[in-house]
């Protein structure tokens, strides 16, 4: 790579829109008058803030906009064949309940799915899929969103992309639980797919005089995802993969 020119995955990609979806507006009850909004304003009421970094061994994600989020993922074909994200979610729409008035709070948002579509890096499209998701997105508190995390894959399956970065563009849609339906922006993320085994380590300490992984010969903190955004160690692996540092990709 020559001096001063941009990593691959951090290359700016451009983001298409896709929407399969029936464009479906928000009321908002504003000063006793109910105003209607378009999609694009329905995208800012519900928005997704990024990818939540992994932090093993706990493993939880927290839905806080102070979190650290990825740029871009990468993830070995060897160990996994889904890569998984967490998206922070955020929800702007204003807070409706009041125990005074006896009003009920409408503006919290249940994630139903996410819809995800698979980029070339030239942004051609190469697949598309929806995702089932679940998720509680609190509403907006004073002039601070709502946050919430959502579980989906990213990525599948991986192994038709080996050796390649892909972008994945991903939406997130659900209901408020005043029954309208949300839909958020769309978000862009490169997923470097590794070759076979290149994020397995082999620590010398856990080899063989035969140069064969020894399971189980060391104690080491567990990936939340193997073979996802760092290293796995062999002696977390199954014996069919990590035991042989040169072994050959699955047919």
């Amino acid at each position: 790579m020559a001096p001063g020119e941009p990593h691959p995955l951090l290359e700016v990609f451009v983001m298409r829109r896709f929407l399969h979806r029936p464009c479906l507006s928000v009321g908002l009850l504003i000063t006793g008058s109910s105003l209607s909004f378009g999609c694009a304003e329905n995208e800012s009421m519900l928005f997704i803030g990024g990818v939540l970094a992994p932090n093993p061994p706990e493993c939880e994600f927290m839905p806080d906009p102070g979190a650290t989020t990825l740029l871009s993922g990468s993830v070995d074909p060897a160990l996994t064949n889904i890569y998984r994200g967490v998206l922070l979610v955020g929800n702007q729409l204003v807070r409706r309940g009041s125990t005074d008035q006896l009003r009920t709070e409408s503006a919290r948002v249940s994630v139903e799915g996410t819809e995800v579509h698979v980029l070339t890096r030239d942004g051609d499209e190469v697949d598309k899929y929806t995702v089932p998701a679940s998720g509680d997105i609190p509403p907006a508190s004073g002039q601070e969103a709502g946050y919430g995390a959502v579980g989906t894959d990213l990525l599948q399956p991986v192994r038709d992309y080996i050796d390649d970065v892909m972008v994945v563009s991903v939406q997130v849609y659900g209901k408020t639980l005043g029954g309208q339906p949300v839909e958020s922006n769309w978000f862009t993320y490169p997923i470097h797919v590794q070759t076979w085994g290149s994020l397995i380590e082999y620590p010398l300490e856990a080899m063989s005089s035969d140069n064969r992984c020894v399971l189980a010969a060391q104690e080491t903190t567990a990936p939340c995802y193997a073979g996802q955004d760092g290293m796995t160690t062999c002696t977390l692996c199954g014996a069919d993969v990590c035991t042989d540092p040169d072994a050959a990709p699955e047919e």
